[in-house]
C-alpha cells in the first residue's frame, strides 16, 4: 500500500492502507491482438516479483500506467521500468 507522510512537508499525508486491502494473488497476463499483456499500476513498478510471475505466466508486453508526481517521477519511472525489463 502507498502511505506517504507528507503533512509536515507541506502537504497532504496519504493512507492508501486505511481504504485498501493488499492482494492474495497475482493477476496473470490477458491476450489482445498484440500479444499478452502484463497489466500493473504505477506503485508496482517497485516490485520486481510482480514483473517475474508475469513474464513466467506468459506476458510479452507490460502497460503500466502512471500518475506519479512531476517533482521524482521523471527520474524514478525511467530507472524503474529499465530495471524491470533488465529483469526479465
Amino acid at each position: 500500500m502507498f502511505d506517504a507522510e507528507l503533512a509536515t512537508m507541506g502537504g497532504v499525508d496519504v493512507k492508501e492502507s486505511k481504504h485498501v486491502k493488499e492482494g492474495a494473488t497475482f493477476t496473470t497476463p490477458c491476450f489482445s491482438p498484440v500479444g499478452y499483456l502484463g497489466l500493473s499500476i504505477s506503485y508496482d513498478i517497485r516490485f520486481p516479483e510482480l514483473y517475474r510471475n508475469l513474464v513466467l505466466n506468459g506476458a510479452q508486453v507490460m502497460i503500466v500506467p502512471s500518475a506519479f508526481l512531476a517533482k521524482t517521477g521523471a527520474t524514478h519511472w525511467e530507472t524503474l521500468l529499465r530495471a524491470r525489463a533488465i529483469e526479465n
